[in-house]
């Protein structure tokens, strides 16, 4: 699995919105086979699907120049 590329595709999630990824992805595990016990990349691409970044490049952009206004304190 393409951890990397699906990381690509996660621009604007928060902590809480990957691990809502993460929780989508386990649930399309069950939903395709109730007796399987590996989450695949078609899992991830189904999550993606599904659940969305709660920050908008607006939000981003400013709880970025709020860091850098801090760590330069």
């Amino acid at each position: 699995m393409d951890l990397a590329g699906i990381a690509g595709r996660t621009e604007g999630f928060s902590g809480a919105d990957l691990s809502g990824l993460a929780r989508a992805a386990g649930l399309s595990v069950i939903r395709r086979d109730i007796n399987a016990s590996t989450i695949t990349a078609a899992d991830f691409e189904h999550a993606l699907t599904e659940v969305k970044p709660s920050l908008n490049k607006g939000d981003l952009a400013k709880l970025e120049q709020f860091n850098s206004e801090r760590s330069s304190l």
